[in-house]
């Protein structure tokens, strides 16, 4: 499953980048609301998802006022421990990573900074290890759809600061906030009609 949604990825972002330019491409710090791993409700710490993580986007231009934004979140694994019979613990690590692609429709653009809307779908993968070896690892995957909002602040033609905010509808539903730079990388921009 992880090598088709791989696969699916590259392919989109390669041919959306045959139809439109590649001029930006971002990197930042990210910080969600978490989940418990496949909704488990006893020993609800242990299941508990990483917090933060890094991310990566790509920015493809069009003539219209939307903007398609592929991006791949990581999220720094969790150690996740809670007391057990006598002196002893019980103990997991969960990871998760996401992929995203949205759409980015600007709303209110007066040069100096972008406001925009946003929607997409997002794979999540999540993980999770017994550190005590009472279960095998397991990874569960799950589809789900962000809605949510953006800005962007330029700092010179080539460098912009940006933020943005999204809820993530799903079976690891969570708020996403982003923050990081997006740099300009194409020297001529040509916007495909």
């Amino acid at each position: 499953m992880k090598k088709i949604i791989l696969t699916l990825f590259v392919l989109f972002t390669c041919l959306t980048g045959a139809l439109c330019q590649f001029p930006k491409i971002g990197i930042g710090l990210n910080s969600g609301s978490g989940f418990h791993y496949n909704n488990e409700t006893a020993d609800r710490d242990l299941y508990r998802s990483p917090l933060l993580g890094i991310y990566l986007k790509a920015g493809f231009e069009t003539k219209t006022p939307l903007q398609i934004t592929p991006s791949f979140i990581f999220y720094i694994p969790r150690d996740n421990k809670i007391p057990d019979i006598g002196s002893t613990y019980k103990s997991t690590r969960t990871g998760e990573y996401q992929f995203n692609i949205d759409g980015d429709y600007l709303f209110f653009a007066p040069g100096w900074f972008d406001l925009y809307g946003l929607a997409g779908i997002n794979v999540t993968v999540a993980k999770i290890k017994w550190e005590d070896g009472t279960f095998s690892p397991s990874v569960d995957n799950a589809l789900g759809f962000n809605f949510g909002a953006g800005l962007n602040f330029k700092i010179t033609d080539k460098i912009t600061l940006n933020s943005e905010a999204k809820i993530i509808a799903g079976k690891y539903r969570q708020l996403v906030i982003n923050a990081g730079a997006v740099f300009d990388i194409n020297p001529k921009k040509i916007v495909v009609q």
